[in-house]
C-alpha cells in the first residue's frame, strides 16, 4: 500500500513538472517574439502615426514640414480669426516637444522680426511658424505642442489658441 501512494505521488510530480516545462518553453518563446517585435519598431505607434498639424480655433494649418538639415519643424499658419490680430514677443509658448529640447527661444516666424516688436497678423494671412530641435535626424518623428497668445483687433483681451504639429523628419 506505501508503496502504491509513493508511485502515485511520482506520476502527479511527473506530470506537473512536464505540465510547467511545457508552458514555460512557450512562455519564453513568447517573450522572444514580443522581444524581437519590439526591437524592430513594430510595436510602437508613433511610428505608424500619420502626420498632423492643428492650431485651435480662430487659425488654420495649410502644411507642416521637417527637416533635419536645419533642425527645425515648420507649420504655415493661416489666420482665420475674421479680423487682424496681434502677437506679442513672447505670444507662442511650446508646451511640450518629442525629442524634448525645444524652448520658447527657438521659435521664430518667418519673414517678421519676432524678438523685440509685436507682429500685427493680418486677417487670412499666411505665417510660418518655425521650431527649432537641438538635433533632429532623418526619418526620426517629432512633435511640438504650443500655445498662441494673440490680441484681436475686434476685442480689448487676450485669447489663446493651442496648437500641436507632428512630423516625419526628412
Amino acid at each position: 500500500m506505501e508503496n502504491e501512494v509513493k508511485f502515485k505521488m511520482v506520476k502527479k510530480a511527473q506530470a506537473a513538472l512536464e505540465f510547467l516545462t511545457t508552458y514555460g518553453w512557450a512562455f519564453l518563446v513568447i517573450l522572444v517574439m514580443i522581444g524581437a517585435l519590439a526591437y524592430f519598431g513594430v510595436l510602437n505607434p508613433g511610428s505608424r502615426l500619420p502626420e498632423k498639424c492643428f492650431v485651435g480655433p480662430g487659425f488654420g494649418c495649410t502644411g507642416q514640414t521637417g527637416d533635419s538639415s536645419s533642425n527645425n519643424i515648420s507649420a504655415k499658419v493661416i489666420n482665420n480669426y475674421g479680423s487682424d490680430v496681434t502677437l506679442g514677443t513672447s505670444a507662442i509658448n511650446v508646451t511640450s516637444s518629442s525629442p524634448e529640447g525645444v524652448t520658447n527661444g527657438d521659435v521664430s516666424i518667418t519673414g517678421e522680426d519676432y524678438g523685440g516688436t509685436d507682429v500685427v497678423w493680418k486677417a487670412n494671412a499666411i505665417k510660418e511658424i518655425n521650431f527649432n530641435f537641438p538635433d533632429l535626424k532623418s526619418g526620426d518623428r517629432a512633435s511640438v505642442v504650443f500655445t498662441i497668445t494673440f490680441d484681436p483687433a475686434s476685442s480689448d483681451y487676450d485669447k489663446t489658441a493651442d496648437g500641436e504639429i507632428t512630423v516625419k523628419v526628412i
